[in-house]
């Protein structure tokens, strides 16, 4: 494509209609710029020891894992600094977790625990954020689907 001023405004509206299809896939939208920035903040600024993190984007099937979360200095007002986690914008993230238990050398037994209770107090207490924690994840959701439960007519 072209790097003419038309080129990238074309551009600009081809991801941003892009992203407004893929987001409305979803029933409800759980996190904003400044809660994604808070969160990972909070997580950075806790000293809690999180050595894996796994997230899901909204335009892929595809689960990224990384060795930490994001560093506070690697945050910027819409999107990540140029990094590890590479230059894309909080809004494409479906959802973050962080495993409870895993293990970093294949075919080794060790095993490397993470205290996801300690994660999800340090969480809530930056940010309203949409979380779930089951008995191998804390989950952190950009986006979720409703879910409806039929109760039975009287």
């Amino acid at each position: 494509m072209s790097d003419t001023p038309i080129a990238k405004l074309t551009a600009t509206l081809d991801d941003h209609q892009r992203w407004v299809r893929l987001a409305s896939r979803f029933s409800l939208s759980c996190m904003s710029n400044t809660k994604w920035r808070k969160v990972f903040a909070a997580i950075d600024e806790s000293g809690i020891s999180i050595r894996r993190c796994e997230f899901k984007c909204i335009d892929s099937d595809y689960i990224t894992m990384e060795p930490r979360p994001p560093l506070t200095r690697e945050l910027m007002e819409t999107r990540f600094a140029d990094s590890i986690w590479q230059p894309f914008e909080y809004k494409w993230i479906e959802w973050f977790r962080f495993p409870r238990e895993f293990k970093p050398y294949p075919g080794v037994g060790l095993a490397v625990y993470q205290d996801l209770e300690a994660l999800r107090d340090a969480i809530m207490a930056a940010a309203a954020a949409c979380l779930e924690l089951d008995a191998d994840y804390l989950w952190l959701y950009g986006y979720r689907r409703a879910t409806y439960v039929k109760t039975p007519r009287s």
